[in-house]
């Protein structure tokens, strides 16, 4: 039996042994209107973040080769790499439409539709030396679905956030924050993004949920497959050829222990097969991107406190199944991850919290081959610390302030630092 076989005879049986649905919380606040039955109502936030980056001026140490994949503002030799924004952090600002019909034969059908805006100008384009105007934030609509919800669980169809890694994103203390800006200034901050997990992102699927057994719940998605690549700028392969869907599952628990002492723990893992073709004909060559992850969260007097990580093949160390997923020769690389917090509450409105996170990639052969020949090298390790304090002014609006330091490590001792403030605000309804 081969790998990718296996993988997903796992996934399969986790169906019976169980999983976790896993979608941004969608808990409608504002009801709009109702009528013979029917609901329509809305839910969101704006945020908005001063944030300023420090960066080393060139990477130091290492070869002359070209190092890439570092996610810092900084890297430019001999110059002045600090940047200053206001923008939206990890998360772009949302509004979110939620209907539900009324229950017929115990089933309860609703559908969310999510516009996910952001603050800044994408481009942060000038016309002229004179005037500074902007033509428009962007805005993808990260969710689109609909759910069925009975005695037999859940099933949901559309885009939404996926299962592998999602409640990796979900318990990164900087969601509602900053982060690492990240090397652009045209999407959302990275948050730990490439420092602490892979971003699953948001696609299309279909997805059954168990329902709740005693704090436990069972998990599996069909998805929307993607291409597996690595960086074309630095001659990796690309795998867009996709003939079968990708799978993932998970199990989890939540519940109370007593005490005042609450617990998450969960598991997950997905598989997807992509081909490349090579010769005449029908002749191709595949590969298998695979990982596993999961986490446990325990909230105590006050005390929030959470490890989670991952490792996989084919994944990558930022984007799935993208930027560095595969090398020149078409080979999986392997990645791993983890990420540690711990906050405390005071007086139910001020958390102060700490966290650190790293992301690994291991060398390939070809990768060590270009790094002797001082052509490239590769990411070996990223890592950052933050801390963080918030403040709930209000029940619906939010301050905060951040600090990260993260720093990239390349295959040949390279590496670049950078400094990170941030101050922000959320209004949530």
């Amino acid at each position: 039996m081969n790998k990718s076989t296996m993988l997903k005879l796992i996934i399969v049986l986790g169906l019976v042994a169980g999983t976790f649905l896993i979608v941004l919380p969608a808990q409608a606040k504002v009801a709009v209107g109702t009528a013979n039955g029917w609901e329509f109502s809305t839910d969101g936030w704006i945020n908005a973040f001063a944030v300023m980056e420090d960066a080393d001026d060139a990477i130091s140490g290492g070869t002359t080769a070209s190092h890439g994949g570092s996610f810092l503002q900084g890297g430019g030799a001999g110059t002045n790499n600090k940047s200053f924004r206001v923008r939206t952090g990890l998360l772009p600002c949302l509004l979110a439409f939620n209907v539900k019909a009324p229950t017929v034969n115990g089933i309860d059908l609703a559908a969310r539709v999510g516009f996910y805006p952001e603050i800044q100008d994408p481009d942060q384009a000038r016309i002229n030396s004179s005037q500074d105007l902007a033509f428009g934030s962007s805005m993808d609509v990260r969710e689109v679905f609909l759910t069925a919800d009975g005695a037999f669980g859940q099933v949901l169809a559309g885009r939404a956030l996926h299962l592998f890694q999602g409640k990796n994103v979900l318990n990164d203390m900087t969601l509602f924050g900053v982060g690492v800006p990240g090397g652009s200034a045209n999407t959302t901050t990275f948050g730990y993004i490439g420092y602490g997990y892979v971003y699953t992102n948001f696609g299309s699927q279909f997805r059954y949920t168990t329902p709740d057994m005693g704090g436990v719940k069972l998990a599996i998605g069909i998805l929307d497959p993607a291409t597996i690549a690595g960086s074309a700028a630095n001659g990796d392969q690309t795998f867009a050829i996709v003939e079968q869907p990708g799978y993932e599952a998970e199990i989890s628990y939540a519940g109370d222990l007593g005490g005042g002492v609450k617990l998450q723990a969960w598991v997950n893992g997905m598989t997807q097969d992509a081909d490349q073709a090579t010769g005449v004909g029908n002749s191709t060559r595949s590969v298998t991107a695979s990982g596993f992850a999961g986490g446990v969260a325990v909230d105590v007097a006050g005390v929030h406190g959470c490890v989670s990580g991952f490792s996989g093949s084919g994944i990558g160390t930022a984007f799935m199944m993208a930027s560095d997923a595969v090398d020149s020769d078409g080979k999986e690389r392997d990645s791993t991850g983890l990420m540690a917090q711990v906050a405390y509450t005071i007086l139910g409105a001020t958390k102060i919290g700490i966290q650190y996170g790293e992301v690994s990639l291991d060398e390939t052969t070809a990768d060590a081959a270009l790094r002797a020949a001082g052509t490239l090298s590769q990411i070996d390790k990223r890592t950052a610390y933050t801390v963080a304090v918030s403040h709930d002014i209000t029940p619906n609006w939010k301050v905060m302030a951040e600090y990260t330091k993260a720093k990239a490590e390349w295959d040949d001792g390279a590496d670049l630092e950078s400094n990170i403030y941030a101050l922000g605000t959320f209004f949530i309804w």
